[in-house]
């Protein structure tokens, strides 16, 4: 999106991110007010969760596991951690060979940081990721997780809508699925057909444009959404729509075999619908720790609707949460391990490279 001259070669381990001015950045940002009631509402969902939960089924749940499904979601897991990591270089055009391993790192982060953190910080903490680690500046980063948020909503959307169709499902409820989806979708379409052929700035009156210094940065900001976005040219929106779906079918595979793992009968199509209709309910300005609560009550939703009794439902949303939870965890205590190695031989041969 932003053309950089790559021929400047910046020493690696310089601008990458450190521990320390991330958790800098996290007390800077974080609100006492915020971050207690995103606590308060996930454990008020996590227990009434339990209430319902089946703990005998939970239990066998967890002793009967198969683990080979469990490994082969974890290495679909990586999968769609590296695609998402070239999406990001494709986005802002950078090269492969010199900032994969910035990127990753960018989204190893990032991937953690969404688990862990309450009330949306993790995304807060994204524009600050790319500003550290591959000299984007901040407006701009700010503009490219939007771009891939409105794609990954539209995706999500799309395949939601698919599963709806191609599922046996009661009428009623497939209708209000239906519409659910069709109206996201076509959010998402006028959101696209605004940022390009309308200026964001005018739907914001001229009485109050110039009113305060925040003001005239969102200003800034939509500015620069619609000037990287025109960047964008038809290829491009291609490659990257494509990439998404991508993406998105190796997450749905995630859960898939995560499902699996738990010995539940369970077909692709219903997996979509679960995957993707929990991802679009998270998407929702709704305060919580890492998406607890929230996600398990919206999985167990949908899978009640494609024919799971409620402690059933329940039960298996929670330990599919938990396994994946792992995943990310596991996948960040590995990378904090291997790091420091990995960006010192990224940066000897980026310089071997100049």
């Amino acid at each position: 999106m932003w053309e950089r001259d790559e021929n400047i070669w910046l020493p690696t381990l310089e601008i990458m991110i450190t521990l320390n001015e991330l958790s800098t950045h996290l007390r800077n940002r974080q609100s006492s007010k915020i971050t207690f009631i995103a606590v308060a509402v996930t454990i008020l969902l996590l227990a009434i969760l339990l209430k319902l939960a089946d703990f005998d089924r939970l239990i066998n749940s967890i002793t009967t596991i198969n683990v080979a499904f469990v490994l082969l979601s974890f290495l679909i897991f990586l999968l769609m951690i590296i695609i998402v990591s070239l999406r990001l270089l494709f986005l802002l055009h950078l090269s492969l060979k010199k900032k994969f391993i910035p990127s990753l790192d960018i989204n190893i982060i990032h991937t953690v940081l969404l688990c862990i953190l309450p009330a949306r910080l993790g995304d807060v903490c994204y524009p600050f990721l790319l500003n550290k680690n591959l000299n984007i500046i901040i407006s701009h980063s700010f503009v490219n997780l939007l771009v891939l948020r409105l794609y990954d909503f539209m995706v999500s959307a799309i395949l939601f809508l698919f599963s709806t169709i191609t599922l046996s499902i009661n009428t009623a409820d497939k209708l209000i699925l239906q519409k659910t989806a069709l109206f996201l979708f076509i959010i998402t379409i006028c959101i696209f057909g605004a940022i390009k052929y309308f200026s964001l700035v005018h739907f914001i009156p001229k009485k109050y444009r110039s009113k305060s210094v925040r003001m005239k940065k969102i200003i800034s900001v939509l500015c620069q959404l619609q000037e990287g976005f025109h960047a964008i040219n038809i290829v491009d929106h291609i490659i990257l729509f494509i990439m998404t779906c991508i993406k998105w079918i190796f997450s749905i595979g995630v859960i898939y075999f995560i499902f699996r793992g738990l010995n539940m009968d369970i077909l692709a199509a219903e997996t979509i619908l679960v995957t993707t209709g929990m991802n679009l309910v998270v998407a929702l300005p709704i305060q919580a720790v890492g998406g607890f609560g929230i996600t398990e009550a919206a999985m167990a939703l949908l899978l009640g609707l494609i024919g799971y009794a409620t402690d059933e439902a329940v039960t298996y949303s929670l330990v599919t949460r938990f396994i994946w939870l792992a995943m990310p965890l596991s996948l960040g205590i590995m990378w904090l391990l291997f790091r420091n190695t990995v960006l010192i031989n990224s940066t000897d041969q980026t310089k071997n490279a100049v």
